[in-house]
Formats: C-alpha cells, structure tokens, sequence
C-alpha cells in the first residue's frame, strides 16, 4: 500500500532531499525510488532536481528494501514462504 500527498506549498528544495525526510529513507534510497517511478509526481515520472510546487500531487509506492526482495526469491526458489513484515 503506497501513499499519496498533496502538497500545500512551494518547496525550494529538491523532491529527493523532500522526500528523504518525509519517508526517513537515505538519498541513495530515495533516488532510486524516483528513477524507477516508485515516487510519481501528479502521476508522472520526475527527475532527482524537481521542486515541489502548490497543488503537486506525490503518490509513494511501498518501498520494499531490495535485501528483502532478494531474500523472499531465495525462500520462494527453497520451497518456503516468506513474509515481509514492517
């Protein structure tokens, strides 16, 4: 389950250092997450340097740390089942 914001006022800084706070992930996270449209801004792709504006629309997909994702593969490939509990 993602999450949607609405933003309510200007942001001078860049999507990327916004959105580090807002989901209290790493930069490095937090990019990736943008360039593989995981973080869509009024439902469209954006770039690390965008700034927010008034009325922006940011809709987050649950972010699922790749170790996890690698880890369920392993227990899916074993026969096993695996949950990602958070």
């Amino acid at each position: 389950m993602g999450q949607t914001i609405i933003v309510k006022e200007d942001h001078p800084e860049r999507i990327d250092h916004d959105m580090m706070r807002e989901l209290n992930l790493s930069r490095s996270v937090v990019q990736k997450m943008i360039q593989t449209n995981k973080i869509l801004v009024n439902q469209k792709p954006i770039k690390n340097s965008y700034r927010l504006k008034k009325g922006d629309v940011v809709t987050i997909e649950e972010y699922v740390p790749e170790e996890m994702t690698l880890l369920a593969s392993f227990y899916q490939d074993q026969g096993c089942s695996a949950a990602y509990n958070h």
